[in-house]
């Protein structure tokens, strides 16, 4: 396993997440998107346009399998940040897209889960931890919930942890989880 450097608390990440759920109207969820701001329509058509070719299959299946278009999608992440579930995780714990980041690792979700240390039950997971199901992750901000980047025209939205299917926990290892005061956070 590699060596992170931390970068943040747990309450850091917890705090973070809470305030972009707050500022939702100014993220989107794009698959594929890694925290790029969507300026205008001339940027929101290259990164449409370069993830669709590159994952056809979830764009055909969540975009216009679910009734919309290729242009509403365009129209809806113009002016906004946009990321996917990982990216999320990325952003609320190290404040930043992982692009940037000097630490390099594999971000899909399994990436992510499998970088963790300490992975347990959704259930005795930390606040500020990452939730892991086959193929998607959100943060636990604790009492009961979490936060997530659903999928394209939900964006990102807070639910609670127990109607969301996660089956692991973990803490990420760039973040310090050792004045976690898992009762009063939970």
């Amino acid at each position: 396993m590699a060596k992170y450097p931390i970068l943040s608390d747990w309450d850091y990440v917890r705090t973070n997440a809470v305030r972009l759920y707050c500022n939702r109207d100014k993220f989107a969820y794009l698959y594929g998107g890694n925290g790029e701001f969507i300026a205008d329509r001339a940027a929101a058509e290259k990164i449409v346009n370069r993830l669709w070719s590159q994952y056809p299959s979830h764009f055909t299946k969540t975009v216009t399998g679910a009734g919309h278009t290729r242009e509403e999608l365009i129209q809806h992440i113009i002016g906004k940040r946009v990321m996917d579930c990982s990216a999320l995780v990325c952003y609320v714990s190290q404040g930043t897209d992982y692009h940037s980041l000097s630490v390099k690792y594999d971000m899909s979700s399994g990436g992510l889960i499998t970088a963790c240390k300490s992975v347990t039950t959704p259930q005795l997971g930390p606040c500020g931890g990452v939730l892991w199901k086959p193929g998607h992750v959100g943060i636990d901000v604790g009492g009961g919930c979490f936060v997530e980047a659903a999928n394209e025209f939900v964006d990102i939205r807070m639910r609670n942890i127990s109607e969301a299917g996660f089956v692991k926990s973990g803490q990420l290892p760039w973040v310090n989880y050792t004045k976690l005061l898992t009762a009063t956070a939970r």
